[in-house]
């Protein structure tokens, strides 16, 4: 009997439960809502380092090189921006290689000169901005 009476629940809870179909075409636009447990200082990646900046600024920034998502060691890294580096013998020059054909929101193609503006914005900040990066 008690068998039954589950039987019955079940079929009765999923006739009223529609199920949840993938749409058939992804739909753009919409708002991602999620919560940070901090405020950020402020909205400049190059100068901030804190966890209240780290989600809201990472999917509009990319690196020259970041670390591999499938390494479990966390100690491998793979290129971003940079298609192939090397490293001089005394490990203090470092040479890239840019992807070609990345571009900016605004469309405008990215250039060397354009990662050489992000490191010199981290080494030389304007006056009154502060470089935790700086530095290293």
């Amino acid at each position: 009997m008690s068998q039954l009476l589950t039987f019955l629940a079940l079929v009765i809870t999923l006739g009223f439960v529609t199920p949840t179909l993938a749409q058939e075409k992804p739909r753009s636009g919409g708002e991602l809502i999620f919560v940070v447990p901090a405020e950020p200082p402020s909205f400049d990646a190059h100068r901030e380092e804190t966890f209240g900046m780290l989600h809201p600024a990472a999917p509009h920034y990319n690196t020259l090189l970041r670390v591999d998502p499938f390494d479990k060691t966390g100690t491998k890294f793979i290129g971003d921006l940079a298609e192939s580096w090397t490293v001089s013998s005394d490990r203090r020059t470092y040479t890239f290689k840019l992807r070609r054909g990345v571009k900016f929101h605004d469309g405008s193609v990215m250039t060397s000169a354009d990662v050489k503006a992000s490191y010199d914005h981290i080494v030389f900040p304007p006056p009154g901005v502060a470089s935790s990066r700086q530095a290293a």
